[in-house]
């Protein structure tokens, strides 16, 4: 592949996987807002919520990472910008996962043990 396909190529890979993450995203909010939907504890809502609109925020930087080097592959540090912005979006992720699974065991020990 020659230097001048690469962004051709970049383009139509791009389109597909940015519908499937957005389809991913969509059922991973759903999810996260039934989630906080079934707990009685404010707290515990609360956190859910905010954990969702922090992956909401870093999505969103992400995916204009994404964009801005496809716009301009040669931008000082683009590459370096969508690597941070994927590794933050991770570690969001990752803690609010984390918190679900918190809340999920609690459940889990509540209704077994209880």
């Amino acid at each position: 592949m020659t230097a001048a396909a690469a962004p051709d190529d970049a383009h139509r890979r791009v389109a597909p996987a940015s519908g499937r993450f957005s389809r991913a995203y969509e059922d991973f909010i759903d999810g996260g807002l039934e989630m906080a939907g079934v707990t009685q504890d404010t707290n515990t809502q609360t956190q859910i919520v905010t954990g969702l609109r922090s992956v909401s925020m870093v999505s969103s930087r992400f995916l204009m990472a994404t964009k801005s080097l496809l716009v301009d592959p040669a931008a000082p540090n683009a590459k370096n910008q969508l690597t941070q912005a994927a590794r933050y979006w991770l570690h969001t992720l990752m803690c609010l996962i984390s918190l679900n699974c918190e809340f999920c065991l609690f459940l889990f020990v509540f209704c077994f043990f209880v």
